[in-house]
């Protein structure tokens, strides 16, 4: 894929070094936050069992933190790369991987915050069938079918004409877009079926958190004694589930909005701010995408601020690299009854 320089392209501050530096550091913080934060996830959940939550909840934390970092290294990453170089220097096989994984994984977390605020919903509303749950078999083979699901749009596109994926120096990441084989009528179906799509994973994701806010509400109020565990059990979890689900659907609801209004113009304008759907593709759509990105750090955030169990994790780990120079260079910054305590929690 051969591509000029998009400063070239683009006489503009916006695409100019300067323009494009805090972009760049934005995305580095951005992907070194995300992996760090789901890599930690996804180790006190599978090796340490750091959040207490119920096994579903985890289940599904955990694959939207597999979803995250897939997006970092083929999406973000890349496309730090192409801002960094002034255009996409990585070749046309990893430009049509990196649309895909992007495509596949935003569908994906889409739908499993859905999953995650509907299964709080039967939680709260069924706590003792929820503490004797043993299907996950069933739960990890629906996940595989969203993850089978997420793949339909992506593999129309490529199947439909690979080189309608291509580089867009609008948000420096490769998308695809409609060119001459698509009829008005494939594209206008293909547009309703995203819609549709976007719009149910949302509407679910909403009708959802809002049936936990009530059914938590009255779970307390019939609380007694005699159903204390299960009544914990209902609460458990509700912060984590709403943050979750409200983060996702305030960063994702910009980029909604700009997909449904973008649609009454011409989406492959290239003209510089003459028109309505200039301003959008130069500067509403790169300001709505990199707001999207943000969802990609919810995950950890969230689960740190709302999970005790989880920030004693956290916080062993980091007492435990604290002691590394105590260890190896002999250099004790505690006194000798703090440095015994500290090396008897590393061991």
């Amino acid at each position: 894929m051969e591509t000029t320089d998009c400063s070239l392209d683009h006489d503009d501050v916006i695409h100019s070094m300067s323009g494009r530096l805090p972009l760049i550091c934005y995305k580095i913080l951005l992907s070194i936050a995300t992996l760090i934060g789901d890599s930690l996830v996804l180790i006190g959940t599978i090796k340490y069992d750091a959040l207490k939550l119920h096994k579903v909840l985890v289940a599904l934390i955990q694959q939207v933190a597999v979803a995250d970092i897939l997006l970092i290294l083929f999406s973000v990453i890349p496309g730090s790369v192409a801002l960094v170089a002034d255009r996409w220097i990585l070749g046309n096989p990893l430009c049509v991987l990196s649309y895909t994984v992007n495509a596949v994984c935003e569908t994906f977390i889409c739908y499993l915050i859905a999953a995650i605020a509907f299964s709080k919903v039967l939680i709260v509303k069924y706590p003792l069938e929820a503490l004797t749950f043993s299907h996950m078999r069933e739960v990890y083979l629906g996940v595989v079918g969203v993850w089978i699901l997420s793949f339909t749009f992506p593999v129309i596109v490529i199947a439909k004409n690979v080189d309608d994926v291509e580089f867009s120096c609008d948000v420096y990441n490769c998308i695809g877009h409609f060119s001459s084989k698509w009829t008005s009528v494939e594209e206008t179906l293909f547009d309703v079926a995203v819609g549709v799509s976007v719009l149910v994973g949302t509407m679910l994701t909403v009708v959802s958190s809002l049936l936990v806010i009530i059914l938590a509400k009255r779970s307390v109020q019939r609380e007694t004694s005699r159903l204390q565990s299960t009544g914990n059990l209902q609460r458990q979890g509700v912060l984590t589930v709403l943050l979750t689900a409200g983060f996702h659907f305030l960063f994702s609801l910009p980029l909604i909005a700009y997909f449904i209004v973008s649609s009454f113009y011409d989406p492959r304008s290239n003209q510089k701010y003459n028109t309505p759907e200039d301003y959008l593709n130069t500067i509403l759509f790169p300001i709505v995408w990199n707001i999207a990105l943000l969802s990609v750090a919810v995950n950890f955030f969230v689960t740190s601020l709302t999970v005790s169990s989880f920030r004693v994790f956290i916080k062993s780990g980091l007492r435990r690299l604290t002691i590394w120079p105590v260890r190896i260079v002999g250099m004790a910054p505690y006194e000798e009854e703090e440095r015994q305590r500290l090396l008897s929690d590393c061991n």
